[in-house]
């Protein structure tokens, strides 16, 4: 009697788990031809990469791509064929100044930007050392001028250049100067000081002009 009254409790948990493992399957399966029959109708020009391709190669795209971010490389943006009439003109010469910036910095003490920093955060590690002249205030300003010209859509034309021209000079008379500073304290030569000789400076002696020899309780010169 106890098994015959067990036996449909069993029997209902048994199906209860077998309708919910046929409603995932349902559900999983009716997502993903949703998601294949709008991709196939989607009317924009723009689709994900790998798409349509196997799973392994789809990883390997998506890998690739996430790669990408640790790739920075920053070449000088202006040539002679950009004309100052170019509304861009200002921008791409602001950038440049940046760039010629860190190379000054890499040229003077060999410190580079790394890849994954930003220009803000690095020029704010030499504020202490090479840019201490510049001071941190001058600093910011001329990253808010740089973010400007790189990431703003607002206008940047020459008014906003000069404002960055003029910090980027402070930063670069700083810089310099303590290039200098270093470079002059390298080159001076160090004294070497005895100390025997000191102490016998200290004691108000002084070097004999002659010899002289003791000859009955006189000195005769020689």
């Amino acid at each position: 009697m106890a098994d015959t009254k067990e036996l449909p409790g069993v029997l209902v948990v048994i199906f209860i788990a077998g309708g919910v493992l046929a409603f995932l399957v349902v559900f999983i399966f009716g997502k993903r031809q949703i998601q294949r029959f709008a991709l196939k109708n989607q009317k924009g020009p723009h689709v994900p990469v790998g798409v349509d391709a196997k799973k392994t190669l789809k990883r390997e795209i998506e890998r690739r791509l996430d790669r990408t971010a640790d790739v920075v490389s920053e070449p000088l943006l202006l040539c002679p064929a950009v004309s100052p009439s170019e509304p861009f003109y200002y921008r791409m010469k602001a950038v440049d100044d940046a760039r010629r910036l860190e190379l000054e910095v890499a040229e003077w003490s060999g410190v580079r930007r790394p890849p994954t920093d930003t220009v803000r955060r690095f020029l704010m590690s030499l504020c202490g050392t090479l840019l201490s002249r510049a001071g941190p205030r001058v600093i910011h300003e001329f990253c808010d001028h740089y973010e400007l010209a790189r990431y703003d859509p607002a206008e940047f034309g020459q008014r906003q250049y000069e404002q960055l021209a003029s910090r980027h000079a402070v930063l670069l008379d700083s810089l310099h100067s303590h290039s200098n500073i270093g470079s002059s304290q390298r080159s001076t030569p160090r004294t070497r000081t005895d100390p025997e000789l000191t102490e016998v400076r200290g004691a108000g002696h002084r070097r004999p002009h002659s010899l002289s020899v003791n000859k009955g309780g006189s000195e005769t010169p020689v």
